[in-house]
């Protein structure tokens, strides 16, 4: 089903989920902080990134936000499951709604002291 953005940023249950991306260099994830949506853009921060090695390594990754436009396609919600959203020529993403969690200590150099 697909969300409208505006009810997208609006979905406080999203904070603490993890989201998932792909781009061309790389898998990024980490915990959700905020969403917010200001003009025509969504802006998701999270309290930590980590950008993947290889299977199951991970290291400190140090860009939290990632942005949206509302004119890119509209997020799809699989009901107690996920949330992809696609941002043409640039990542795809997924927010787990199931509790799928990267546990912070196999993330090799974060300080989850110094985590935002």
């Amino acid at each position: 089903m697909k969300l409208k953005w505006t009810a997208f940023s609006r979905m406080a249950d999203l904070v603490g989920c993890d989201i998932e991306t792909m781009d061309n260099s790389g898998f990024y994830r980490g915990p959700i902080k905020s969403i917010v949506k200001s003009g025509n853009r969504i802006v998701i921060t999270t309290h930590w990134m980590a950008r993947r090695l290889g299977e199951g390594l991970w290291e400190n990754w140090h860009v939290l936000e990632l942005s949206v436009s509302t004119y890119d396609p509209e997020p799809i919600l699989f009901p107690n499951s996920r949330i992809t959203i696609e941002v043409p020529c640039h990542w795809v993403g997924t927010i787990f709604l199931n509790g799928s969690k990267l546990d912070p200590a196999k993330v090799n150099g974060l300080d989850l002291t110094k985590a935002a």
